[in-house]
């Protein structure tokens, strides 16, 4: 797992966006607290070599929600998934934070597709696939990077995201 504090986060040095917190249930001696931000910009990456050839992977956020989060239900997320610079790239909606409405349940992407949501992992933290890829091997120059944005729709304020960083492994 890449540590948040491995991970590009924008504003996360910012004390009045973020923050670094000590959390027990935490692999890492550190994790990011969002505060206070009205776009999120997340993103991580690692070496294909370090990976193994001929496997399909997938990328993961680890998260969990602090007891007053807010505004992390809405808008949809962006997710991506891309191998190299300008190499394939994927994307897909995700919701950090479910929700449930009458008869829709989280709504509904651009495309008319359900947004991924995020699961209990069994160490008790939450997580929501990114996307995914096949790495051939032989790839030692490329560089995967997977991300998480709101950027483009801007203006919703949104509290109480804990990231303890990003899990790429094998998908089964």
């Amino acid at each position: 797992m890449i540590a948040a504090r491995a991970m590009a986060i924008i504003w996360v040095d910012t004390p009045d966006y973020w923050r670094w917190i000590v959390r027990e249930d935490s692999r890492f001696s550190t994790c990011a607290e969002l505060l206070a931000v009205c776009w999120l910009d997340i993103s991580g990456c690692m070496p294909c070599r370090m990976l193994s050839g001929d496997t399909r992977y997938a990328a993961y956020l680890v998260f969990k929600m602090a007891d007053d989060c807010f505004g992390l239900d809405s808008p949809l997320q962006e997710a991506s998934v891309s191998v190299g610079e300008g190499g394939t790239s994927t994307a897909h909606w995700i919701r950090l934070q479910s929700y449930h409405v009458g008869d829709e349940e989280n709504g509904v992407t651009e495309e008319g597709a359900p947004p991924r949501l995020p699961h209990e992992r069994p160490d008790g933290w939450m997580e929501v696939e990114l996307g995914d890829w096949y790495n051939h091997g032989g790839d030692d120059d490329l560089v995967v990077r997977a991300s998480v944005k709101e950027a483009r729709f801007g203006g919703n304020w949104k509290k109480g995201l804990i990231v303890q960083g990003l899990e790429i492994r094998p998908k089964n």
